[in-house]
């Protein structure tokens, strides 16, 4: 079944116990706004309650005086049960009373039989462009929770979070977080390696491994609380063992240093995760992979191999070229050359000295430097062009590319 909110349709139900009433409202909007999808017409409120617990519309446009339940009770219904659905009343009743009881109850607009249809047409409008401004609103917000979410985690994992900031995490969260697992990943840097990971090599590590559990259907936060140690918070709907072991894949072709795991599976609520971290922190134990990259058993020369290899990276490059602005994945273009994943990023680090996300990252930088300095485009246009659907993170990354935010790149270069 097709969600109503991926294709953005407006939904209305009509509610009259007079069929005529509904009919002139339809040709009216049939007419006027065929983008709206009447979810239904029904003859008294009982009937457009449960049509509404079936399917809850936008708005609803009603009348008032109605049997079994009219106009008013069921506005009283639909605010008690907290639905957001922006209601339309019609009467054939002037009665003052009537009037101060649908603003009371938040009516959205209050028209009186016979109506004109200027009238509703306009009211229509009016609806329309409040639940516009209110879907763009909670996309935006959509996309900044999840980064509030992190940044409060992270301080109250170091006891940095005050009490009326937690208490808006908690609101935020909801029921998200009642359950929950909090693995550490430790980079454990001996004195032979001291290896330090580079910012944008930790960025593009939390970012796979985000992707990893949200593909599986978890709520995931991650982030570096020390310089080499990534903390992952997530929701348990998983066979935790082997999927840790594909995370701990997935890290390893960053970096040549042991990796120490440890996870907390006790039940601690959202504000108890700095216990929730001691506990992961003293079940660390020394991980290896199943990783085991070897060449292909060809039977080559030397320079036939290298031939060979030259030649995939060749297509591997114009590969990246072609869909880096697009949802590119390692799987993805692993699965095009037709290779094991691990054995192609030990393949594409060793031919073109970067790893395959330095790689992508260098040609969404290039293109967005280009984007910047010859187009008047907004910003985070040019991030979603380049392949980045969030634009905190474009910032982040392109700053640390250039040394500059995308607004004090596109000043500098615009401008000679």
């Amino acid at each position: 079944m097709i969600r109503k909110e991926a294709i953005n349709i407006t939904t209305v139900l009509l509610i009259d116990d007079e069929p005529l009433t509904t009919q002139a409202i339809r040709q009216v909007l049939q007419v006027h706004f065929p983008s709206i999808e009447i979810s239904g017409e029904v003859t008294n409120g009982a009937k457009a309650w449960d049509s509404i617990l079936r399917r809850t519309p936008d708005f609803i446009i009603s009348d008032i005086r109605m049997p079994h339940m009219d106009g008013l009770q069921l506005m009283e219904r639909i605010r008690e049960a907290g639905l957001s659905v922006k209601v339309i009343l019609i009467t054939a009743y002037g009665d003052f009373e009537y009037a101060r009881r649908a603003i009371a109850l938040g009516a959205f607009g209050y028209m009186v039989k016979p109506f004109v249809q200027y009238e509703l047409i306009q009211e229509v409008s009016r609806i329309c462009k409040e639940i516009e401004t209110e879907l763009a609103h909670k996309q935006d917000i959509s996309k900044i929770i999840p980064l509030v979410e992190e940044n409060m985690i992270r301080k109250l994992l170091v006891g940095k979070l005050q009490q009326g900031d937690l208490n808006l995490l908690i609101n935020l969260s909801g029921s998200n977080w009642n359950q929950y697992v909090l693995t550490i990943f430790r980079f454990n840097r001996s004195s032979e390696n001291k290896e330090i990971l580079e910012e944008i090599v930790k960025i593009s590590m939390s970012e796979e491994i985000n992707s990893l559990f949200a593909n599986h259907g978890c709520r995931v936060v991650s982030f570096f609380q020390k310089e080499n140690e990534l903390v992952v918070l997530y929701t348990p709907k998983l066979d935790d063992i082997p999927f840790l072991q594909v995370c701990l894949e997935t890290l390893s072709k960053y970096t040549e240093v042991t990796i120490l795991t440890g996870s907390c599976r006790m039940n601690f609520t959202l504000e108890q995760i700095p216990f929730a971290y001691v506990e992961a922190d003293k079940n660390l134990v020394e991980s290896y992979t199943s990783l085991a990259v070897s060449l292909p058993d060809l039977d080559l020369t030397s320079n036939e191999k290298e031939n060979y290899h030259s030649e995939l990276m060749t297509r591997a490059a114009e590969y990246c070229k072609k869909a880096f602005t697009k949802d590119i994945s390692l799987q993805k273009i692993s699965d095009h050359l037709n290779l094991n994943k691990y054995y192609f990023c030990t393949l594409f680090k060793s031919h073109f000295d970067l790893t395959f996300w330095e790689y992508i990252t260098d040609l969404r930088i290039g293109y967005s430097k280009e984007l910047l300095s010859l187009t008047n485009e907004k910003i985070t246009e040019i991030s979603e062009k380049c392949g980045y659907l969030n634009i905190s993170h474009f910032g982040k990354i392109f700053k640390k590319t250039t040394g500059l935010t995308p607004a004090e790149y596109r000043k500098t270069y615009q401008t000679k």
